[in-house]
């Protein structure tokens, strides 16, 4: 027996069958139907299923690639602006120092300079 569509209202061994269910027929029982009562039959293809879900795993493969990737980049991102604040703490130190540094040679000069007078 093979699985097929009813295509028309049928009414077969005293059931019936609304358009778009499925019925199991033989081929001569299907023959014996009306030309255009049911659709051809549903293979039960394993080739079919094998396809489908090596599809599936590859797109499962491909969507936790893309989401180990978005994860890389987003570490990556946070590495570089934590470098960048280092960097600018760094800098914002250095020109602290050299304002500092520049104070002190300043006041030197002024005590230095009243002390001869």
């Amino acid at each position: 027996m093979a699985r097929y569509t009813a295509l028309t209202p049928i009414t077969h061994d005293g059931k019936r069958y609304a358009v778009g269910a499925s019925i199991d027929l033989t081929k001569a029982e299907a023959d014996a139907l009306p030309h255009g009562a049911v659709d051809q039959p549903h293979a039960d293809d394993s080739a079919a299923r094998k396809a489908a879900d090596k599809a599936r795993k590859a797109e499962a493969e491909r969507l936790a690639a893309e989401q180990a990737e978005a994860e890389r980049k987003a570490q990556e991102e946070a590495e570089a602006a934590k470098k960048a604040e280092a960097e600018r703490r760094q800098a914002e130190k250095a020109e602290m120092e050299r304002k500092a540094a520049e104070q002190k040679a300043a006041d030197a000069a002024q005590g230095n300079g009243s002390t001869q007078g």
